[in-house]
């Protein structure tokens, strides 16, 4: 049984929780299963929502693209209400599966990325003790067996224009006065560069 990190834990806790585990033996108690029952008694009282703030203020940092960041912070935030405000281990299977099915058909990638994050934030929760078994957000295994699988983005190219066709669809581009996108497409033309780096230095 441990009795917490050297990081966090002094002697004299160890030896305090050490000394309390000892009287509950001698009174024929389990210290284990008494100290599973404070957590789970303890998670009772953490809200999916509580513990995902924090769970955000610790992790979000690790994300170098700020967009990611405010992505992930926006997706959990708008698409996780109904959960919020639920202890952490009463989120089931039930409860997680109200939330994807809304989105998994009408926006698959969405709904795959809650999936995750919802996976993400539990796994954390029963790393720290705050959540009793397993987690009702994976998808091998689980949400495998109960949502289909999602659609892969197909995406076509779009016909060639004809040679003999640019001269026309030039002075048509050159014909939208004060239009940044038909300047854009033509420099895209004439110097062959990517459009994300055209969209880029607009």
């Amino acid at each position: 049984m441990g009795l917490g990190g050297t990081a966090t834990t002094t002697s004299a806790e160890a030896r305090s929780k050490a000394l309390s585990a000892l009287k509950l033996l001698k009174e024929g108690r389990d210290p284990l299963v008494e100290r599973r029952a404070a957590q789970m008694v303890e998670a009772c009282k953490v809200g999916f929502g509580t513990f995902t703030d924090e769970y955000l203020k610790e992790h979000i940092g690790k994300f170098k693209n700020k967009a990611h960041r405010r992505q992930w912070a926006k997706t959990v935030q708008d698409y996780c209400a109904s959960i919020r405000n639920v202890p952490l281990n009463a989120v089931d299977t039930e409860k997680v599966l109200k939330v994807l099915r809304p989105l998994w058909q009408a926006t698959p990638e969405t709904g795959a990325k809650v999936r995750g994050r919802i996976e993400a934030i539990l796994d954390a929760a029963k790393a720290q003790d705050l959540y009793q078994v397993d987690n009702p957000a994976r998808w091998k295994g689980h949400h495998k067996a109960v949502l289909p699988a999602r659609q892969r983005l197909t995406r076509g190219h779009h016909a060639a224009l004809p040679y003999d066709g640019l001269p026309i669809f030039i002075t048509d581009l050159r014909g939208q006065v004060n239009s940044i996108a038909a300047l854009a497409l033509e420099f895209c033309i004439l110097t062959v560069t990517r459009t994300g780096e055209i969209l880029g230095a607009a």
